[in-house]
């Protein structure tokens, strides 16, 4: 552990200029539950929910690639209602299928399958959904800075804000994720974190501070960026990923815009670039992977020779 109490992950992350850009925690189906009880290190895993319950929840996520447990909570629990979420976050497909319980064994007699995937008939809400990660107990970046956070985004606006478990990267606390789509977001503050919301509302995304989209691969959410950067185009459904491939530490990324325009996007992966300490309790250094960006290319006709070519900064 760092020899001072007074070390903060997110701090030193920052310090070290790691790219923000590429870290949002890779999955595609969620399943986040209210739960008030106070909530352990490893919450999702160690909880008081009934037994019976998290069984018939993991056998639905064994079932699921990339799917991740979650708990919630906000400042107002209702004593007769749970609210529960299962969200789908693949391309193209992204979408929130709610359902209020009155207690946690009414998922029981529910195909969280089918319910997740959209094919069980319960219709879909496409409005924002806001997590923010305030799990002090998992790192104590999490609570100093999110809690700022889930307040300023609780004063503003109408959609619905909740605290959640951990999210993944608090060394890039403050964390939020932004439903149905599973957007990330890090380092914020709680006037960005209202700047966030209110590019998503007109279906942009905050570039500053947007780590990725849970769905894509790292070295896809790398490239988002960069094409984006690029492109100077912030809009939630401007790009489309074309086509992904890797060889040894290259990385390929093509996204197709609106006007079948492709953009084509160069990658080296950089396995020891880094060494940090990537929560506020390790203790030794991590080495942490880092993209370099090689080049960026806009393909108009599909093929052939690229109408703009950018090659990596010097």
């Amino acid at each position: 552990m760092p020899a001072t109490s007074n070390f903060y992950c997110s701090a030193a992350s920052t310090a070290a200029k790691e790219h923000l850009y590429g870290t949002a925690p890779h999955y595609q189906f969620w399943f986040i539950i209210e739960y008030h009880l106070p909530w352990r290190e490893k919450a999702a895993k160690d909880n008081d929910l009934p037994p019976a319950m998290l069984e018939h929840l993991q056998q639905a996520m064994a079932k699921l690639p990339n799917a991740r447990l979650m708990l919630i909570k906000n400042d107002t629990p209702q004593p007769d209602r749970l609210q529960f979420y299962a969200i789908n976050s693949q391309r193209g497909k992204a979408a929130i299928y709610p359902l209020t319980l009155t207690r946690y064994e009414d998922l029981l007699s529910v195909n969280l399958v089918d319910l997740v995937t959209g094919t069980s008939g319960h219709p879909a809400h496409f409005d924002p959904l806001i997590l923010v990660c305030t799990h002090g107990k998992h790192d104590k970046c999490c609570a100093k800075w999110g809690l700022p956070v889930y307040r300023a985004l609780k004063a503003h606006g109408d959609e619905p804000v909740w605290q959640s478990t951990h999210i993944g990267g608090h060394r890039f606390a403050p964390t939020m994720l932004v439903f149905p789509h599973a957007l990330s977001f890090g380092r914020l503050t709680p006037e960005t974190a209202v700047e966030v919301i209110a590019e998503y509302r007109h279906h942009r995304i905050h570039l500053e501070t947007y780590r990725g989209r849970c769905a894509d691969e790292a070295p896809v959410q790398v490239a988002d960026y960069w094409v984006r950067k690029h492109a100077n185009q912030r809009g939630l459904n401007q790009f489309q990923l074309h086509e992904y491939q890797q060889t040894g530490e290259q990385h390929h990324v093509t996204f197709c815009d609106e006007s079948g325009t492709l953009h084509v996007v160069e990658l080296r992966s950089q396995p020891d670039k880094l060494q940090l300490h990537t929560s506020c309790a390790a203790a030794t250094p991590s080495m942490v992977i880092q993209y370099e960006f090689r080049s960026y290319q806009v393909r108009s006709d599909g093929g052939g020779s690229p109408d703009i070519t950018l090659p990596p900064p010097r």
